[in-house]
């Protein structure tokens, strides 16, 4: 062992370029592991670039210094690493099907693997592989102590975050004393624990903890209570708006439950695949379960991918957690050894009190200060909120949003909002561009393609004259019904809830208005289209009532937003063009007092701003109809506040709608 180690930091100070990778949608101890490589590499002074097919998880913005995370190799651009390090993959495809091929075809001149999974087949040039390490990142933490490298500040809090998430906050068995020896010297290097804890425990949107209770509704138990595990599908992760970071810990939390031995989360994980996660007691080793279906991880922690749905793929496993259960270990005492032999001169002894202060460069998180808007162009995949959470981590600006939210299927204009611009949000919803795809001939039960398809239907009659016509009929559309999978409510009850419960919908519609529809191509069975339409038109129910008309069912396929009120897809910079340059892409931020361009501005006194602050109305000398908006400058012309015209008894005010100061 000591001498992979030996190896590997004399590969770290040895070579100029490396590439850090870690395995698809990463946990605490993955992202712990990488950004503790990262940081050791700052520290020798190299070249370096952080690499994970599924992105950095936002649940872990907080424990980002601010370094990009590419998501293809085509985003590193003209950077050639000369090493590539993979942390905590047990083998290769866990880091995605691109990092398995360059593997395989030699593209890297040095690979190197540091992982505890007992499975790893040792596939790198340089292996260190210790099954009895409690996590990866604490492989890295020895690596620093090798290198001479303390473990604090921002490189600290890595590791112990590593070591908290994969020794469940140490009170999984893998917890040795090696393990809260890091841990201790991490915390009497300046790391406070309630801060630490306070970051990684009170993140949770709103949405996740109302998922959660969801979910806990919908617990199995199996072989008399011993098992229990949940079932989530892609659909029930989109209708909630989250995605499968927001499901982290949830089987070790259905562990909790008195009597259960194994815990699984089974969730679909792309089409026709199931990932199955699983957390087990002391002397249950769900290991072995994983691995007879092609999986790894620990003894008491464990995942492994199948074929076929979330039915089928139970009825695969579900025979093997009885098994294992069924095997359990008897549980032995409290100590590992007896308790006479435990001797006080075996305590560390404390030279000094532990320091529970934060340290400077822990609390002096980098932060940009910006309002504003930088239009981004959205590709296909990440949903918005993914997106925005890239693009917000790499331009280091503390607070953002965004308007407009864009299915993960479709590409186009997104508005992130940053800093003061959140509070612009509701007075965006103005009118939208679309072009796309529709395919006829097939109906799918959400009217898009992530669907599954219920209807097919040959088209072989069907007319460019007719396909046309179906398009440009659009405009005479004021109405239209609200897709069974939508967030819309009744009684209380969003839609996508009540279709996945096999209920029945019922049938709503909203008001909308098309201002131009055009067809642009069509070589059956796909048409291309493009749509003027009112804010929140359903692009999807625009082609299922096409293909309602034609008779032929139809679903969208693509989609791409080309304009949003007030800005239109010349404007955006791509993604990946904001991560890499994040100077440039600040340069393109829209300011405040430009982003409402319709709104009057009107420069205020100190006394009538003053005012303003205190929420009170001022006096109106423009011509401005009541109910008409204005953007309100202070006396030295900085946004200060948005209001609308208003009439008080004789006299004509402004009243404050919002405030835009800090």
């Amino acid at each position: 062992m000591q001498a992979a180690v030996s190896a590997i930091c004399e590969t770290l100070k040895n070579h100029d370029n490396f590439l850090i990778v870690a395995h698809a949608m990463p946990d605490g101890d993955a992202i712990g592991a990488q950004l503790g490589l990262a940081l050791i590499l700052q520290k020798l002074n190299k070249n370096f670039r952080c690499y994970n097919v599924s992105g950095y998880p936002a649940v872990f913005d907080w424990a980002n210094p601010g370094f990009a995370f590419a998501q293809s190799l085509d985003e590193l651009g003209d950077f050639k690493p000369e090493v590539c390090i993979f942390a905590d993959c047990g083998d290769s495809l866990r880091a995605g099907e691109e990092m398995a091929r360059c593997l395989h075809d030699k593209v890297f001149p040095l690979t190197v693997s540091i992982d505890h999974h007992r499975e790893n087949p040792e596939f790198a040039d340089i292996n260190w592989v210790n099954p009895d390490a409690s996590a990866a990142s604490c492989m890295v933490g020895k690596i620093a102590g090798e290198l001479n490298i303390p473990l604090q500040d921002w490189l600290g809090q890595a590791v112990y975050l590593g070591l908290v998430e994969d020794t469940g906050s140490f009170s999984y068995g893998n917890t040795d004393a090696e393990t809260l020896s890091m841990a201790a010297e991490i915390v009497k290097l300046g790391l406070s624990v309630g801060r630490f804890n306070a970051c990684l425990e009170n993140t949770w949107s709103l949405k996740r903890f109302c998922f959660w209770g969801e979910l806990s509704s919908r617990i199995n138990l199996a072989h008399a209570g011993s098992i229990a595990y949940v079932c989530v599908t892609r659909q029930m992760l989109e209708a909630a708006g989250l995605d499968v970071s927001d499901l982290s810990d949830f089987a070790s939390t259905l562990r909790r439950i008195r009597g259960v031995k194994i815990s699984a989360l089974v969730r679909e994980n792309g089409e026709n695949r199931v990932k199955i996660s699983m957390r087990s007691a002391l002397g249950v080793n769900v290991q072995k379960v994983a691995g007879k279906f092609g999986g790894g991880g620990h003894k008491n922690a464990a995942a492994m991918e199948l074929s076929g749905n979330i039915d089928e793929a139970l009825q695969a496993v579900l025979p093997e957690m009885i098994r294992a259960a069924d095997a359990a270990e008897p549980e032995s005492s409290i100590f590992s050894r007896p308790l006479s032999e435990n001797k006080a001169s075996d305590a560390p002894e404390l030279s000094e009190p532990w320091l529970c202060a934060m340290s400077e460069t822990f609390k002096a998180k980098l932060t940009n200060k910006v309002d504003g808007i930088l239009v981004i162009n959205k590709p296909r995949g990440p949903s918005s909120t993914q997106c925005l959470s890239r693009v917000k981590r790499a331009l280091g600006v503390k607070k953002a949003g965004h308007a407009g939210t864009l299915d993960p299927m479709a590409d186009g204009v997104l508005l992130l909002l940053l800093g003061q611009a959140t509070k612009l949000s509701s007075y965006l919803m103005g009118r939208k561009t679309y072009s796309g795809i529709i395919e006829l001939g097939r109906t799918t039960d959400t009217w898009d393609a992530e669907g599954q398809t219920i209807e097919t239907k040959d088209i072989d009659n069907i007319s460019l004259l007719q396909v046309r016509q179906a398009v440009e009929d659009w405009i005479s559309l004021k109405e239209q019904a609200v897709p069974p999978y939508s967030a819309a409510k009744h009684q209380g009850q969003p839609l996508y809830r009540l279709s996945r419960k096999g209920e029945a919908v019922p049938q709503k519609t909203k008001t909308i208005e098309i201002f131009r529809a055009e067809l642009l191509d069509f070589t059956p069975p796909c048409l291309k289209f493009r749509v003027e339409c009112s804010s929140g038109t359903y692009i999807r129910s625009l082609a299922h009532s096409l293909g309602i008309r034609l008779g032929t069912g139809a679903t969208l396929t693509a989609l791409t937003r080309e304009y949003s009120h007030p800005f239109s897809l010349d404007q955006a910079v791509s993604a990946s063009e904001a991560c890499d340059n994040p100077e440039a892409a600040l340069k393109r931020v829209v300011g405040l007092a430009d982003s409402l361009p319709g709104w009057v501005k009107i420069t205020l006194s100190a006394d009538e701003a003053r005012a303003v602050r205190n929420g009170l109305p001022v006096p109106l000398r423009e011509k401005l109809a009541p109910g008409a908006k204005a953007l309100l400058l202070d006396e030295n012309g900085a946004p200060l506040a948005l209001a609308e015209a208003a009439q008080e008894a004789e006299n004509s005010v402004l009243k404050m709608l919002r405030g835009l100061w800090q």
